[in-house]
């Protein structure tokens, strides 16, 4: 059914090779300079999440 999906959607048949051989391609260094780019953690929220007791 994988196939048929990808023919719908216009992708070729290899498109689950070649996701994956994207994959592999990526470094450490490819990801550091993604999240230096993207990712801001001064802009993070801290959440706690507790029980709610009623007495």
């Amino acid at each position: 059914m994988q196939l048929v999906d990808q023919a719908e959607q216009g992708l070729p048949a290899d498109q689950v090779l070649r996701s994956a051989a994207a994959l592999s391609a990526v470094r450490i260094e490819d990801v550091r300079e993604a999240f230096r780019r993207w990712i801001r953690p001064s802009g993070f929220v801290g959440v706690i999440f507790s029980p709610i007791i009623v007495k």
